[in-house]
């Protein structure tokens, strides 16, 4: 296997400036028709961003991407045989308050690390869904040396045997 390609689908992280761009585009092809030449396809261009991570195993490079149109952009990183891979599980929160209510808006990413021999930890990729960063893993764990931890996982079995008991 040459290269693994574990796909996220499209960016939910532009759809907002997206669509802004997009709604905008189309009102003002009443007044201004150079704007909406420009702004419909940088519309579409931002809600059409895919995301996700690929892995060259005759390099042992691995990178986050963005893809638009089938070309895909991102730095690549070096892995070793001895590097470890780590998932780990983001809960944050945040209160967002306006006139008389509020609310709370809660975010969950699964970020997949690489930590090499010397100690030093490199962030690959942040995951929206658990199955698609453990597919991740599954691929590395197959196909490379290399010591994969899912610290996500590890807490959910501790707390399925805390029950137990």
């Amino acid at each position: 296997m040459k290269n693994a390609i574990v796909s996220e689908g499209f960016s939910m992280n532009y759809l907002i400036p997206g669509m802004i761009a997009l709604v905008g585009g189309v009102i003002c092809v009443t007044f201004e028709p150079m704007i909406t030449v420009i702004g419909v396809p940088i519309a579409l261009f931002l809600l059409l961003i895919k995301t996700g991570v690929e892995v060259n195993f005759t390099k042992s490079k691995i990178r986050s991407y963005k893809s638009v149109f089938g070309i895909k952009l991102g730095l690549w990183n070096t892995f070793e045989k001895d590097t470890t891979g780590i998932l780990r599980y983001t809960r944050s929160a945040a209160q967002m308050s306006s006139r008389g209510s509020s609310t709370t808006v809660r975010s969950e990413t699964f970020d997949f690390n690489l930590l090499d021999k010397m100690g030093k930890e490199i962030q690959i990729h942040e995951f929206t869904q658990y199955q698609i960063a453990r597919k991740l893993l599954k691929i590395l764990e197959a196909n490379t040396g290399m010591n994969i931890i899912d610290e996500f996982r590890e807490t959910q079995i501790k707390a399925i045997s805390k029950r137990q008991m």
